[in-house]
C-alpha cells in the first residue's frame, strides 16, 4: 500500500509531503472511511516529521468538509421548508373560492 511506501521511506521531508500528498488528493470521503488507518501511520514516521502539522491538516480538511455539509443540507432543509410554504399557499389559494362560495349561501 502506499502508506507503508511512506512508512518505510528513510527521508523524514519526503515522509511529511508523501503524507500531505495523500490529504490533498484523496477525496474527503476516503479520508472519513480511512481515517483510522491513515493515523495509525502517523506514530510509524520518522522522529524528524512534524507530525501535528499532518495531523492538523487532515483535521482541517475534514472540518471543512463537515461544515459545507452541513451548509448543504441547512440550504437543503431551508428549501424544503420553501416548497412547503408555496405548497400551503397552493392549497389555501384553492379553497379560497370554495370558502366564499359556502360563505356566500
Amino acid at each position: 500500500s502506499i502508506l507503508n511506501q511512506i512508512t518505510s521511506c528513510r527521508d523524514p521531508l519526503a515522509q511529511a509531503y508523501l503524507m500531505d500528498c495523500i490529504i490533498q488528493v484523496f477525496p474527503d470521503e476516503f479520508h472519513i472511511e480511512t481515517l483510522g488507518i491513515f493515523l495509525d501511520v502517523c506514530p510509524k514516521l520518522r522522529e524528524k516529521v512534524n507530525v501535528r502539522t499532518i495531523i492538523q491538516s487532515i483535521m482541517e480538511r475534514l472540518s471543512n468538509y463537515y461544515a459545507d455539509e452541513m451548509l448543504l443540507l441547512d440550504a437543503e432543509k431551508e428549501q424544503q421548508y420553501k416548497d412547503a410554504q408555496i405548497q400551503q399557499g397552493g392549497e389555501e389559494k384553492a379553497l379560497s373560492p370554495t370558502k366564499k362560495s359556502i360563505s356566500e349561501n
